[in-house]
């Protein structure tokens, strides 16, 4: 409750003016204290003093009690806090001129006494913080300079220390009282930071991983067991899954999903659903995070999503679930790739999530230049915000710009929370890399995915570096095709449509025979178009077909996937 008042400004904002109504109490009103005018100018110094220490003690707060609502709060001000702890400071420094008899002895003062210098010098460098202290100023600078820039108040906080402990009366004890919890705090952050207290260790060498088998790891469906069930930000959860047989897991290509199959009890068939693996290779665990999909604003009536709200109610830690192999070709082609750009928005950064942390994982080098572009209505919604910041702060080659599209007012601010207002677009991209030289993976709702592949094609990045994930209707059509592989059939190869009593002439131009019918005018069943849940599924008459890669899912004799399959020669199926 006190921190949901907190994050308002017409509760806070006052807030910050009380010190000074005190103080302007005290010297004016004289049988109240009976304050003199130093005591006066104390209590304005103490006040900045105590607000530099508050703004600087934000930071490893957030960091190490992420959830505490009330530090949240708080850093939801932390301009405000900043800019008053300046102003302070000014009023306290201006007690000082006004009791000054002269110019000249001012200077004298200064040159005499260390503690002045000190003093002086700590409030020029909260000088460029105070001017630099509003969003125009980020846009300006670009965040990662103007939070560089603000590092000056560390150099501000040291010189506050000098000043107040060698004053004119010596309070070095007191002094150090008075900043032991901002030196405690940043110590517990240092430890985290570079010594993982509090949280699990990583490993302490990259361990080379097998190559992920070039069919599926096991065939058919394999029982997995729910180790953990890790609730996230908006509406997704995080299900950890090791298999109950013990034996180790096979490697995955990052950017790939398991296929799943439900026996949700409201239904009469099994459910069939894929969901993106979410973390790298190499763990003794498989992790998906699945978020709950509910009925649209606008459409009330449509119904739930009935397997991730399965998956949200039903399923619990202990569960046991039926999953097949990893499969995809969305997948980070190369791990040692130097410049890349991942783009997601909502919980369509599951798979570009695994590859940023394999490529992490892989080791970064000085030339390599990895960006991540996430797009979020508010941080409320923002998925595993506080892993990338901190990934982002680890590795000066990653480059995290996170894009709300609602940021919610007094709580997510632009500089410290999020770098851009809107969707994730090309214009955005445009405006932070120094060229379209990447190759760009991106995964996300139909809509952004369509807008982000047609501004790179038309920003003039080749096909082949664009390299996106697309599910069913989200399906994404380039309008620069990819250059062709060599096709297996020639140009007199025929492929007829018995059903639809269709004889054409396959050129090799579509990736697939579900496409090539799909140019024809002709509306064919498909459900995944990734080979996994079989809904094209069609009977061949005569002849042969090839995949390009083997499907997920067995079409069985005398069958095959449409989605995937090409002619190898002549070719009539049943549809």
């Amino acid at each position: 409750m006190i921190a949901k008042l907190l994050r308002k400004k017409s509760v806070f904002f006052p807030l910050l003016t009380l010190p000074a109504a005190y103080a302007a109490l005290n010297l004016y009103a004289s049988d109240f204290r009976g304050w003199d005018f130093s005591d006066f100018q104390d209590f304005l110094g103490n006040t900045a003093m105590g607000m530099l220490i508050l703004v600087l003690s934000l930071t490893p707060l957030t960091r190490l009690l992420p959830k505490w609502g009330l530090a949240q709060a708080f850093n939801g001000h932390r301009r405000a806090i900043g800019i008053s702890c300046y102003l302070y400071a000014v009023s306290h420094f201006s007690c000082y001129l006004i009791a000054m008899p002269a110019r000249d002895s001012m200077v004298q003062d200064i040159q005499e006494f260390f503690y002045l210098k000190v003093g002086l010098i700590a409030l020029l460098l909260l000088t460029p913080l105070f001017l630099t202290s509003s969003n125009l100023m980020v846009k300006f600078f670009g965040y990662k300079p103007w939070k560089l820039l603000h590092r000056l108040a560390y150099f501000a906080a040291a010189f506050v220390f000098l000043h107040r402990s060698f004053g004119e009366k010596i309070q070095l004890f007191q002094t150090i009282l008075i900043f032991l919890p901002l030196i405690v705090l940043e110590a517990l952050r240092i430890l985290q930071s570079f010594f993982g207290l509090f949280k699990k260790k990583p490993p302490a060498a990259v361990v080379p991983q097998p190559a992920a088998p070039a069919g599926p790891a096991w065939q058919g469906y394999r029982s997995f067991r729910v180790d953990k069930k890790q609730p996230e930000r908006g509406g997704i959860c995080s299900f950890y899954l090791k298999p109950t047989d013990g034996e180790p897991l096979p490697h995955f290509k990052p950017g790939q999903y398991l296929t799943f199959q439900f026996a949700v009890p409201s239904q009469e068939k099994p459910v069939m659903r894929c969901y993106s693996l979410s973390d790298a290779p190499g763990q003794d665990y498989y992790r998906i995070s699945v978020k709950r999909q509910t009925p649209p604003a606008d459409k009330p009536d449509v119904p739930p999503g009935v397997s991730s709200n399965y998956l949200h109610d039903e399923v619990s830690e202990g569960d046991v679930l039926q999953v097949k192999a990893p499969a995809g070709n969305f997948t980070l082609e190369d791990e040692k790739i130097r410049r890349v750009v991942f783009i997601s928005s909502g919980v369509g950064m599951t798979p570009v999530l695994s590859m940023l942390k394999h490529r992490v994982q892989a080791g970064l080098s000085a030339g390599d230049e990895v960006w991540f572009f996430y797009g979020a209505r508010s941080r409320e919604e923002h998925f595993m915000a506080e892993h990338l910041e901190a990934q982002s702060k680890q590795y000066p080659q990653l480059n995290l710009r996170v894009c709300y599209s609602r940021p919610q007012e007094d709580i997510d601010i632009l500089g410290v929370h999020f770098h851009h207002k809107g969707r994730v677009g090309v214009d955005i991209l445009q405006k932070e890399l120094p060229d379209n030289a990447f190759d760009f993976y991106i995964c996300g709702p139909g809509p952004m995915m369509a807008d982000v592949v047609h501004g790179l094609e038309e920003w003039d990045v080749a096909p082949e570096r664009i390299h996106f994930e697309a599910f069913g209707p989200s399906t994404v059509k380039r309008t620069k095709p990819l250059p062709k592989k060599p096709v297996a059939a020639d140009a007199e190869t025929k492929v007829t449509f018995a059903k639809s009593k269709q004889e054409l002439v396959w050129t090799g131009q579509a990736d697939n025979l579900l496409e090539f019918a799909e140019a024809a005018g002709m509306k064919l069943p498909f459900g995944c178009r990734a080979g996994v849940c079989g809904a094209c599924k069609q009977n061949i008459v005569e002849g042969d077909i090839c995949y390009a890669d083997q499907p997920a899912a067995d079409p069985g004799k005398g069958a095959c996937l449409l989605c995937q399959a090409k002619p190898k020669g002549n070719l009539t199926i049943d549809a």
